[in-house]
């Protein structure tokens, strides 16, 4: 029998925009898969608070999840908001990826635990939104992380305000279609950037890749970098308490790191390199561009890789250098989605969902990078296994 709904297609989008990403797929018989989302492991429990930073007449949200001794109680959060279900609904996606997910083990504001914890600043995929990773960061939070990830206005799928306004993407700031052409040139530079032997051949592909016309979202780059300095000089009011929230004195503002999915991977790592404060980032399978053509790593930097569907392991390898050793992941199996909790909803052709054991693989790689360059622990590089192809 024919499927209803099938996988999308992870072209161009595997690294840029995600508009498509894949959606459950349904049989003709039998129930929808149901979600089944991972207990954190850690010690900790997770708190939650969503905030507001304002800066002149600019002004970006916050989520924030971080580790909690207390006892778990009173509101969870939703792993998917109901301006984000509004707009998926409208799209035509189907009610399993906005309604029907189990609850949350994110509860809000919880006093967060006691001392001080590294603070992981996250950027979500093109088009996408930030509680579409929320498993992530319970799992990080549980084992002591905060992690602060940001909505940026007018392109974050959507955000509901503290007024109860809400902001959705943009129509002009969105992914626009592309001929065939264009998008074949694209991905012939992305093959040549992903088996370069040096950053000057690897500079030369990116800039054939950046003359076509799929290279529209990078007009957006600069938006974003300029949103994640806003949090970045409103570290000091959320420590002092100037901006209220459950993290007063509780950030390690000695132990920062950048990560994202994507498009945010590539601002996540960028952001890095330009920032002394930050000591290290990850790039979860994200194209590199923009600022990033006559630069080296200046920080240590690890980019995670899927294998499957239009995905290039070792595309951004050629910008390390001797300072910075090469850190390269590719997990067995993952495609492009499988770095966001649709690891967890997504079904293969049989109607199974396979990602659980890659979605937490790919946690405890992200832990132990994260352990052994914020605590000190030497965790890094990871024992070889079948699930992982490292460099």
């Amino acid at each position: 029998m024919k499927w209803k709904l099938r996988l999308l297609k992870l072209a161009l989008t595997s690294f840029l925009v995600l508009l498509q990403w894949p959606i459950t797929v349904y049989a003709e018989q039998g129930e929808p898969q149901t979600a089944v989302f991972p207990k954190p492991d850690g010690r900790y429990q997770i708190g939650f608070h969503q905030f507001e930073i304002t800066e002149h007449n600019k002004w970006i949200q916050v989520s924030a999840w971080y580790p909690s001794g207390s006892r778990a109680t009173g509101e969870r959060a939703t792993y998917v908001i109901p301006a984000v279900a509004k707009v998926l609904q409208d799209k035509g996606f189907p009610e399993t990826e906005y309604q029907g997910l189990p609850p949350s083990w994110s509860f809000v504001d919880l006093p967060t635990a006691t001392g001080k914890h590294p603070v992981l600043i996250y950027n979500h995929g093109f088009s996408t939104f930030p509680r579409q990773s929320m498993t992530r960061f319970e799992y990080l939070a549980s084992h002591g992380y905060i992690t602060l990830a940001l909505g940026h206005p007018e392109d974050t799928m959507a955000i509901e305000r503290e007024t109860g306004e809400v902001i959705v993407q943009l129509a002009e700031n969105a992914f626009q279609a592309v001929d065939e052409a264009d998008l074949a040139t694209f991905i012939a530079g992305l093959k040549r950037m992903s088996t370069a032997k040096s950053q000057i051949e690897w500079q030369d592909a990116l800039g054939v890749a950046l003359k076509t016309q799929v290279s529209n979202t990078t007009k957006r780059f600069d938006t974003w970098y300029a949103n994640n300095m806003i949090l970045i000089r409103a570290f000091d009011k959320i420590q002092s308490g100037a901006i209220s929230t459950p993290l007063q004195n509780h950030l390690d503002l000695e132990a920062i790191a950048s990560f994202g999915h994507s498009y945010g991977g590539n601002v996540s790592v960028i952001l890095a390199n330009k920032n002394p404060a930050i000591k290290v980032s990850v790039n979860l399978d994200g194209a590199l561009f923009n600022w990033t053509m006559n630069e080296k790593r200046q920080v240590p930097t690890c980019f995670f890789y899927a294998n499957q569907g239009e995905s290039y392991p070792g595309l951004n390898d050629s910008l390390f250098n001797d300072t910075i050793p090469v850190c390269s992941l590719t997990f067995n199996d993952a495609n492009h989605m499988s770095f966001t909790d649709l690891t967890y909803t997504m079904a293969d052709e049989s109607g199974k969902v396979n990602g659980y054991p890659i979605g937490q693989e790919i946690n405890r790689k992200l832990k132990d990078y994260f352990d052994t360059h914020l605590k000190q622990a030497n965790r890094w590089p990871p024992e070889p296994n079948e699930n992982i192809i490292q460099k």
